[in-house]
């Protein structure tokens, strides 16, 4: 298991039980009730099957640059954005969380293990010195208008008037988390 949570960012995802043991009105009511909780309370997630991409170096900012369709130039350190990756073609390839650590380290929240190897691919092709590691995280998605209330009752008052897309540095438990 992971001991150390090296990543927390807030994603949505709904999952629901297979249909044969729900009827369609049972679902509906499910994704009602859980976009009602996001929208006016809290709603939490398992996101751990998320993949954490770190993307550090000194030709760092010029990669993760190539890769996204975004400026990433203002991103600040301990701030992120979502970040959609095309290829050539503008074909969509991932549409990720990228988080800025510090300079020249970035990285991906992402839901596909292949990405990974594109950007390996990408920073050797180009020739740019940084490296590409996969990240061992457990992340979990807390969102809603009352999420910091909920985490700050948890005993992390750095959820405090967190902006867009912001990570503090934290202790849970014992256990630091961002």
């Amino acid at each position: 298991g992971v001991s150390h949570c090296e990543a927390c960012f807030f994603l949505l995802m709904i999952r629901r039980p297979p249909r044969s043991t729900q009827s369609s009105s049972s679902a509906a009511s499910d994704v009602y009730k859980g976009q009602e909780r996001l929208t006016s309370g809290v709603s939490m997630w398992d996101v751990a099957a998320q993949r954490h991409i770190e993307v550090a170096g000194p030709d760092a900012d010029a990669l993760v640059q190539y890769l996204t369709i975004v400026d990433t130039s203002e991103v600040k350190p301990a701030f992120g954005r979502y970040a959609p990756m095309a290829d050539y073609d503008g074909t969509l390839i991932n549409d990720p969380v990228l988080l800025r650590f510090d300079d020249h380290s970035w990285r991906f929240s992402i839901a596909d293990a292949d990405v990974r190897l594109w950007i390996e691919a990408v920073a050797r092709g180009g020739d740019f010195d940084c490296t590409i590691t996969e990240l061992a995280t457990a992340t979990l998605a807390v969102q809603g208008p009352a999420s910091d209330e909920v985490i700050i009752a948890l005993g992390c008052p750095a959820a405090r008037n967190l902006a867009d897309f912001e990570r503090r540095r934290a202790e849970v438990a014992g256990v630091e988390v961002w």
